[in-house]
């Protein structure tokens, strides 16, 4: 609790814009609508960086290419598949 005073008595002191009240100068920057915006283009930039290309980057080109060759490999050697030179496939007869 000591914490949560000392906090916010030195936002209280480290915001002496245009009223002196931490909670009021915050609710004017939420309101206003220029804020807004700019937060709202940022947000828009970010989610599309972030996600749009992050997910065509890493996601389709990096991990879902190389979880799919490990299950290809994996399932070759569980079912003794050989791989032919047109790119078809041989069944191996398991000799035990």
């Amino acid at each position: 609790m000591n914490l949560l005073i000392s906090v916010m008595g030195i936002l209280a002191l480290h915001t002496e814009n245009e009223t002196g009240n931490v909670w009021a100068d915050a609710w004017s920057i939420f309101t206003d609508p220029g804020h807004f915006i700019a937060e709202l283009g940022f947000t828009i930039i970010i989610d599309f960086v972030l996600l749009f290309l992050g997910y065509q980057l890493l996601i389709k080109k990096i991990i879902i290419p190389r979880l799919r060759n490990q299950i290809h490999k994996d399932l070759d050697e569980e079912l003794h598949l050989e791989h032919t030179e047109d790119g078809g496939h041989i069944h191996k007869v398991h000799e035990d």
